[in-house]
């Protein structure tokens, strides 16, 4: 089933002709482009995004009480005339989705998980979705790429996907790209809103069994799951009846390689995918997993309601590159991470190997957010990556600020250990 290019009824993105056309040259410079930034190009991309943002936000009620009396001028003085926020902030305003007072019209709204204790809504205009379509398109190509310039996404791929719907900002992800480049989504896009997780996860996987399959979205735990079941044939697979032909024809063709190979089955013996795309702490826990279960490392991605797109990884599957486009970055050192005090901050240009920072956040194309304290804590892990020729900072996601558990000054855990 090919899947529909509507959101509430409308297509809000234009098709992407290079696709149709497939010039694999224009497509890995328009949508994997930024990993040849260097770093000055990347912060004069922030300082003219952040500029047409403060006009934006000036002129609205939040952004006014936010940013206060005097509009700035320069990144320099929005640094130092905001204050840093934190979603209490916003909430008056976002939970009642009083779309008058935000500097552009929304869309649609997201919302995050609730792993607070309760949702923080947030708003997404036209801009916010165009760039998380490409972004994620950005994702799919470098979750397949081995080296520069490899593109193996195109026209009619089939995509699994078993993450939350919307309004989660992860069920507006593939909705966007289907604007953007036409694919199968499996489930379709539109009927699996409707399901619960195991009924999306259960279809998703038997339409890809009759099927084929190219592309995985998925949490890192369920693609580990799903392999540790059928290796210990946990999954009881249909009976061959009340299979499609192709189904039965790909299911005979795994077992034989599983027999050959002397192990159990595998999914990577079902389906020889070109590449998974994960999100979170777990995706670096389980990757040994899930290359030994599906036959691909995963691709990290990096990736907030409040914020979109903040980062992902490269083709060699290692650091994650900033993504120039969403959000102007700022960094609070570790060790000023007090919500008790105001902090100083850095720029991307100014952080160092082996810093851990607390990451603060200013939406482009007409968000909410101005200096917002998001509650991350992330990893510098390199100033470039040399394999990959990327002159940008490679970072890992640490842990949720609130998550570090101190006991008694010896020993702190974060959400990784």
């Amino acid at each position: 089933m090919r899947e529909s290019n509507t959101m509430q009824g409308k297509s809000l993105l234009e098709r992407d002709e290079l696709f149709r056309i497939g010039d694999t040259e224009k497509i890995w410079q328009k949508y994997c482009g930024f990993l040849d930034l260097s770093l000055e190009e990347f912060m004069a991309i922030q300082e003219r995004l952040l500029l047409e943002q403060i006009d934006l936000a000036w002129n609205s009620k939040l952004g006014r009480k936010i940013m206060g009396n005097q509009k700035p001028k320069s990144v320099e003085e929005f640094r130092r005339i905001v204050p840093l926020t934190t979603y209490e902030d916003y909430e008056p305003y976002l939970s009642e989705k009083r779309e008058d007072v935000l500097p552009e019209k929304p869309v649609i709204w997201a919302h995050t998980s609730g792993r607070t204790g309760f949702f923080k809504h947030v708003p997404y205009t036209l801009g916010n979705l165009s760039r998380l379509a490409d972004d994620t398109i950005s994702a799919s190509i470098l979750s397949a790429a081995t080296r520069r310039g490899d593109v193996h996404v195109h026209e009619g791929v089939k995509f699994l996907h078993n993450l939350p719907p919307p309004p989660y900002t992860s069920g507006i992800m593939p909705l966007m790209a289907a604007q953007r480049i036409s694919f199968h989504a499996f489930p379709p896009l539109e009927v699996s809103k409707e399901l619960q997780f195991h009924e999306r996860t259960k279809l998703g996987f038997k339409m890809a069994l009759n099927s084929g399959l190219d592309f995985i979205g998925s949490l890192a735990v369920v693609l580990v799951k799903v392999g540790e079941s059928l290796n210990q044939s946990a999954i009881k697979l249909p009976k061959l009846s009340s299979l499609h032909p192709m189904a039965i024809l790909r299911l005979g063709l795994a077992k034989l390689r599983s027999k050959r190979n002397n192990r159990p089955l595998l999914p990577r013996d079902i389906w020889r995918i070109k590449g998974a795309i994960c999100g979170g702490t777990d995706t670096e826990i389980y990757r040994e997993q899930i290359a030994y279960y599906w036959g691909v490392q995963p691709l990290n991605i990096y990736v907030a309601s409040e914020a979109g797109y903040i980062a992902m990884q490269g083709w060699n599957k290692k650091g994650l590159t900033f993504v120039p486009f969403n959000n102007f970055y700022e960094f609070i050192p570790k060790k000023e991470a007090d919500k008790d005090h105001h902090p100083s901050t850095m720029l991307l240009d100014e952080v160092k190997e082996g810093g851990t920072y607390e990451l603060v956040l200013t939406n482009f194309h007409g968000g909410p957010f101005l200096r917002y304290r998001i509650g991350d804590l992330i990893k510098i892990s390199s100033l470039c990556d040399k394999e990959m020729g990327v002159n940008l900072p490679q970072m890992l996601f640490q842990s949720r600020v609130d998550d570090v558990i101190d006991i008694s000054g010896f020993v702190r855990l974060d959400e990784r250990t």
